[in-house]
């Protein structure tokens, strides 16, 4: 089970459209996980966060991390029932709204529902691959046109990236495709289709 995550703008629809063709052509059943918030705009659940108060925040990131874990280990069993070697892409993880509350409204959270950093990261992906946001190192690029979910600014998306990456820094395998100046797109989406090859063993 692979969580693709990042900020806004960082090539994560690009990477799970490649690595599920890629693994597809190699043999592999590849059962993805769509992105949870995204889903619930689709469905006309768009909130601002920074209309809620603390435990309106509270509830909403519980409910949505329950979400995120009902929905892959659904797909993780489908998985498992496959007769060919299958993988679990997620589109982000269930760590990711850590980043978008404080540390405090987090731990909260976690204390709440019984959770840790354990069960929430660490012992959930067997691998984590991080795609920067173009809002830091690419800012010509970064745009908002491709996905209804999206509306920060290249600030607030700087910010949100960084932050997510804190979030995820201390699972066991966590490979970061950064903005290189003088590399392309491409060698950044090629460098996360790499990763997942390690991860299930090509």
């Amino acid at each position: 089970k692979v969580a693709i995550t990042g900020g806004p703008c960082g090539g994560k629809s690009t990477s799970l459209r490649r690595i599920h063709e890629d693994l597809t052509n190699k043999g592999f059943r590849v059962l993805s996980v769509p992105e949870v918030p995204t889903l619930v705009v689709q469905a006309g659940g768009m909130i601002m966060m920074s209309k809620f108060n603390i435990q309106e925040r509270i509830k909403f990131q519980s409910l949505l991390i329950r979400f995120q874990m009902y929905a892959e280990d659904y797909f993780t069993r489908l998985a498992e029932m496959s007769r060919s070697p299958a993988i679990v892409l997620c589109d982000r993880g269930t760590a990711d709204p850590a980043a978008y509350v404080s540390k405090e409204e987090f731990q909260a959270i976690m204390d709440e529902e019984g959770w840790s950093w354990a069960t929430l990261r660490d012992r959930r992906y067997d691998r984590v691959i991080f795609l920067q946001s173009a809002a830091n190192g690419a800012e010509e690029f970064y745009s908002l046109e491709n996905n209804v979910a999206r509306h920060e600014g290249i600030e607030v998306a700087q910010n949100l990236d960084k932050r997510t990456l804190n979030v995820w820094i201390g699972h066991p395998h966590i490979t970061v495709c950064a903005n290189v100046p003088g590399e392309s797109f491409e060698t950044k989406i090629l460098k996360a289709l790499h990763s997942v090859h390690k991860t299930v063993g090509l």
